[in-house]
């Protein structure tokens, strides 16, 4: 975390100080770093206070992803030019002084005059025919851009008309979206998981393992007679209060940020919430759930939640701390039939499906925080994931024929813009020899079919 950096870079001073045995430097540098400490604090309380007001906007929304692409301006041939013409067929200019005593001269001018006018006829009639052909050419690419253009925008229309009409599968993949945004914005949820129900007008939501290396340290004090900087931690009840703030505030945070732009699709919000425990009886893991609430809209003050207490809102409403009221697995609500999930990719599911599936199938093998970029202007990398600390840009190809080296290029560039550690191409066809040569020289990894089959088994699908 980046407050987390700062403290630690202020420690550095706080000993540096020390060792200089500087007192003003000593106390300055204490000083510095209880501040970082209440400026987190401060950040914690403000954190609904930041929500946005702007309600979603469909027509925005849709906008950006229309295509109107630019037609590049028609180029003429060039003809052959008249000097050209006359060169090649020995033009000779009129002399009337050698002409006069030279009649050979008038013949040989005039035969070649007319073997120039014959060839710029030919030139002439050659280009106009080449001409004709060629804005012939212009004319239907630009009509295919025109058409390609048009079947694109309505299908976005065919997308736009299903959100309004609240289609499922439609609003999911906004929500999708914009909780790739939220995400990233507010730090301490590694995960969220979510599952919208058109028929009850509901949207159940799930906190994955909000982060629990959260910094204890309550305040720090210099001791003069020791000459030693102290760390003072919370207590462990204090340390529980503040960490159920933490929690309790994002949640109620997300829950406006996403009622102010989704108002009009929603009625009711049921919220669940866990953390991974060891079980200490068994050794092993296990998911702790410490909220599952159903919220109706009419119970939420959404004008006044900057204003509350987030756990004891929620502990006002219909709280269970065992198991939640819905348990989602995103991946469910795409329609299988019956059938093995790599024939749906291959057959019903298009690219845009197909980054979300990933994303759901990233979650299912271990990865943390997994975001999908943003549909257009994402840099080549359409999922950003975490595990083990590091960092993956994955860019997922749903190709219907072998991946080639554009792709390795376009994660390459990808993986130095959003800093990740590891790129990586994800596909559910196979690799061209020349991609796979440029992977290896770069250090990219590819996912083919193979792998892809791989974290379906390990998700617990077929």
């Amino acid at each position: 975390m980046a407050y987390k950096r700062a403290l630690n870079s202020t420690i550095s001073g706080i000993n540096k100080a020390i060792k200089e045995n500087q007192l003003a430097k000593r106390i300055s540098a204490v000083d510095s770093y209880n501040s970082s400490i209440k400026q987190n604090n401060m950040k914690i309380d403000n954190l609904l206070k930041n929500t946005t007001l702007n309600v979603f906007n469909d027509d925005n929304y849709y906008k950006k992803f229309y295509k109107k692409s630019i037609i590049p301006e028609y180029k003429s041939l060039e003809m052959e030019s008249e000097e050209s013409i006359k060169k090649r067929t020995g033009f000779i200019k009129e002399n009337k002084l050698l002409e006069k005593f030279n009649h050979k001269r008038v013949e040989k001018r005039l035969s070649a005059e007319k073997q120039y006018q014959l060839e710029k006829a030919k030139v002439l009639s050659e280009y106009e025919k080449a001409e004709k052909e060629n804005y012939k050419k212009y004319q239907e690419y630009a009509n295919k851009i025109k058409i390609s253009d048009n079947d694109y925008n309505k299908l976005v229309d065919m997308r736009k008309k299903k959100y309004q009409n609240d289609d499922e599968y439609e609003v999911m993949k906004i929500f999708d979206e914009y909780f790739s945004k939220l995400i990233p914005e507010i730090k301490y949820v590694k995960s969220i998981n979510f599952l919208y129900n058109d028929r009850k007008a509901n949207l159940s939501i799930m906190f994955a393992d909000p982060e629990t290396e959260i910094d204890n340290i309550k305040e720090v004090k210099y001791i003069k007679s020791k000459n030693e900087i102290r760390e003072v931690p919370y207590t462990k009840s204090e340390f529980e209060l503040f960490f159920e703030k933490i929690v309790f505030n994002t949640m109620l945070c997300y829950l406006s940020k996403i009622w102010y732009f989704f108002n009009d699709k929603i009625d009711q919000f049921i919220v669940s919430g866990y953390v991974n425990r060891v079980n200490q009886s068994v050794g092993k893991k296990e998911k702790y759930y410490f909220i599952s609430a159903k919220l109706d809209k009419n119970e939420i003050p959404f004008d006044r939640l900057h204003m509350l207490d987030g756990k004891m809102f929620f502990e006002l409403k219909n709280v269970r701390y065992k198991n939640p009221l819905v348990d989602i697995h995103k991946i469910e609500r795409f329609e299988f039939n019956g059938k093995k999930m790599m024939e749906v990719i291959d057959s019903e599911i298009d690219g845009f499906d197909f980054e979300n599936l990933s994303k759901d199938l990233l979650e299912k093998n271990g990865f943390e925080k997994v975001t999908v970029t943003q549909a257009s202007g994402d840099y080549g990398a359409d999922v950003i994931a975490f595990r083990d600390g590091v960092k993956y840009a994955i860019q997922c190809k749903k190709y219907s024929s072998k991946v080639g080296v554009k792709a390795v290029q376009e994660i390459l560039a990808a993986k130095t813009m959003y800093k990740c550690h590891v790129g990586v191409v994800l596909t559910n066809n196979y690799f061209t020899p020349s991609a796979e040569k440029l992977a290896e020289s770069n250090g990219i990894l590819l996912w083919d079919k193979t792998k892809l089959d791989d974290l379906i088994k390990k998700a617990g699908l077929k």
